[in-house]
């Protein structure tokens, strides 16, 4: 008897004989019936509890962020260390379908959103060329099913011919007038305007930022709850034309939710733990495992 047969046999998986000649040849899976691969998944992932699994997209249509690769490796090592999330890194966007959900037995293997229950947009910027399924998918993905998004910097710089997308982000790119070619990255004046927040209260009410940070388009404070934003007391934003900047925020997009923040253009972002805990922490938020207080 092979040891692949003799590992089966010691779990107690196999139910009935099954032909050993069948086994010897090749994977000995494929020797078992439906219900003794079902029998064998099932004792294998006892007492194994799942995790909420986080799709983390790397992938860039756009302006090239070198910090990406630092944000991707962020969000797996925070997965890891927390216990709260399993992640899964991409750098296209071919997941971003309505397929998912189905059955598996060994191991992970998506084929769509509906295998995920976060989404991490890393830096990705540019027209992602979505076909109309897609896009539809990833709209149902948060709104329908109640799924969370967050979104990281250049995210907000993307998809500018989709409006549906800046819609269910609570804004779009409207440039970075603050950081010019002589000052790309400032020191900028920051508050904290929601210390309760699971997201933000670790860090003060006015701290600072060495960063490259948005001024958001057609955002509105309505229906959207404003976490950080630049001092404008602090800094001359005359070239935003607006002292209003928000830089984080959280906004519910029909049963979803929605987490921004413009912080993340750096690699040395990346290895601050506060802004770290501020991502972990998002994404905490969006899977339903802490809430605001004015949260359903």
């Amino acid at each position: 008897m092979s040891w692949r047969i003799a590992i089966l046999a010691f779990l107690g998986l196999v139910l009935n004989p099954m032909p050993l000649v069948a086994a010897e040849q090749g994977n000995p899976l494929n020797a078992l019936s439906e219900a003794q691969k079902d029998a064998l998944a099932a004792r294998v992932a006892a007492g194994v509890p799942r995790k909420p699994r986080v799709l983390v997209i790397g992938a860039v249509r756009g302006f090239h962020h070198e910090s990406v690769s630092d944000a991707m490796t962020a969000f797996a090592v925070l997965g890891q260390e927390s216990g709260v999330y399993d992640a899964e890194l991409r750098t296209d966007f071919d997941l971003i379908n309505a397929k998912g959900g189905e059955k598996m037995r060994f191991g992970f293997t998506p084929q769509g959103l509906g295998d995920f229950d976060a989404l991490v947009l890393v830096n990705t910027t540019g027209e992602w060329g979505l076909s109309d399924d897609a896009k539809r998918a990833l709209l149902s993905f948060v709104r329908d099913k109640g799924k969370a998004i967050i979104g990281v910097h250049g995210a907000l710089d993307a998809n500018y011919s989709w409006p549906d997308y800046a819609a269910m982000m609570g804004g779009g790119f409207g440039g970075h007038p603050l950081n010019t070619i002589d000052k790309p990255i400032l020191n900028f004046p920051l508050v904290n305007e929601d210390e309760k927040s699971p997201i933000t209260r670790h860090w003060p009410t006015y701290f600072s930022q060495l960063n490259e940070l948005y001024v958001p388009k057609g955002f509105s404070r309505k229906d959207t709850r404003v976490l950080l934003r630049i001092n404008q007391q602090k800094i001359e934003t005359g070239p935003a034309g607006t002292s209003d900047i928000p830089i984080a925020w959280t906004r519910r997009y029909g049963d979803g939710r929605v987490f921004y923040s413009s912080i993340g253009h750096t690699r040395q972002s990346w290895r601050d733990p506060d802004v770290r805990k501020m991502y972990l922490e998002a994404i905490r938020w969006g899977l339903r495992l802490t809430s605001h207080a004015q949260d359903d």
